[in-house]
């Protein structure tokens, strides 16, 4: 089986018409502008997160503020812990437990880890070097109007976890 190919925003930007790759593009560039004034973090290519809002393809109910918060702990957990180096293998070794244990299929099983696994390897790692996320300040101005489908609340601090970020919660 060959290597999945890592995501990009720009070859998913690429795969839409012009009319949506603009829109996309705006509403991508609104979100890094949003983190930029909270953090020194900005927008990776790599974010899958944040395509999916910005095409409205999310299935849970994730808010603005809650992608903007898990942004910067993803971030700033890939500079503080070894996230960026566990995870992957961390979530393939629960899947392979899992699936061996309950004998699922493979799709089944990795619906179940991707659901909560890269959230109990978040809090390992925070466990294992015995740190804890910092306070992620909103910003001093507000930015829902860069926003299209910002509602008023979108500016208030989200503790963390936010409220609703998985489906069913």
């Amino acid at each position: 089986m060959p290597a999945r190919e890592r995501f990009s925003i720009a070859r998913a930007l690429a795969a839409l018409g012009a009319d949506d790759a603009q829109r996309v593009r705006q509403r991508i560039d609104a979100v890094d502008r949003a983190r930029a004034q909270r953090s020194t973090y900005r927008v990776r290519d790599d974010s899958r997160l944040v395509f999916m809002h910005c095409t409205d393809a999310l299935d849970c109910n994730w808010d603005y503020e809650a992608v903007l918060h898990e942004l910067m702990c993803i971030q700033w957990l890939h500079e503080h812990t070894p996230y960026r180096s566990v995870v992957e293998e961390a979530m393939r070794e629960m899947a392979g437990s899992l699936k061996a244990q309950t004998g699922a299929s493979w799709d089944h099983v990795w619906r179940a880890v991707s659901e909560s696994g890269a959230d109990l390897v978040k809090y390992a790692c925070l466990d294992t070097t015995n740190k804890r996320f910092p306070v992620f300040q909103r910003p001093a101005r507000c930015w829902a109007d860069e926003v299209e489908d910002a509602d008023a609340t979108a500016a208030q601090a989200v503790p963390w976890p936010p409220a609703g970020r998985r489906r069913g919660l």
